[in-house]
């Protein structure tokens, strides 16, 4: 909010199932884009390109970013106007669920797994220019449902080569990857933490965004106007 006045935001999209992937770590997951997926198993799932391989038009370096050069706005040149989101821009949701696990599997992700991920999200919140990752949160669920999301993070990278190169190539994102394969191989095969995301990556004209009477740093008013 901003001068006591109630603040009030929307990011939105609307793209083909070409731009669209999901991955979970159970197969129940119905919520989301999930509902509008078949579920299948993923025998290759860490391997460099996986991500890319599952958006059907993003293969063979499918939809490159148009947002070229990240700058930092003043407060005077951000609008409370609707904006239109830049063509490829990349969206994800990452999910965690911990509701129908064992205590011991709680207390294992919550001392080993989560502070690695809290962790990778200050990173992105932190260093926006070199991530190139333009508003990333992290929410909780004040009534979350047994067997659904506790918490999630939603995140905006320029375009779906800066998610792969943070994803890849970053420390951050390595120990993520690192304590979750520790966890699945501690707890496998009854392993009950849900784990997961849904990738979007929005066409010419199809994101849009709105932010009135909120604080400059909300969402992707830092560099879009």
């Amino acid at each position: 909010m901003t001068q006591g006045k109630c603040g009030v935001w929307y990011e939105a999209l609307a793209a083909p199932r070409s731009h669209f992937e999901v991955s979970s770590s159970l197969p129940t997951a119905d919520w989301g884009l999930f509902r509008h997926f078949e579920t299948c198993t993923q025998r290759d799932h860490a391997y460099w390109g996986a991500m890319r391989d599952r958006i059907a038009a993003a293969e063979n370096n499918g939809l490159p970013g148009q947002l070229k050069k990240l700058k930092p706005l003043s407060s005077i040149d951000q609008s409370s106007e609707e904006i239109s989101l830049p063509e490829n821009i990349c969206m994800i949701r990452t999910v965690q669920g911990y509701s129908v696990t064992s205590s011991k599997e709680r207390r294992s992700y919550e001392e080993k797994l989560r502070p690695k991920y809290e962790q990778g999200v200050r990173f992105l919140d932190e260093n926006p220019m070199k991530s190139r990752c333009l508003s990333v949160r992290l929410l909780r669920d004040e009534k979350p449902m047994r067997g659904r999301p506790d918490t999630e993070t939603i995140a905006w990278f320029a375009s779906l080569v800066d998610l792969e190169n943070w994803v890849h190539h970053h420390r951050t994102h390595k120990a993520i990857y690192t304590a979750a394969q520790q966890h699945a191989v501690c707890f496998s095969p009854e392993m009950h933490l849900l784990l997961s995301h849904e990738v979007a990556v929005v066409p010419k004209g199809k994101g849009k965004a709105m932010y009135k009477n909120c604080h400059p740093d909300t969402g992707l008013t830092r560099f879009l106007s």
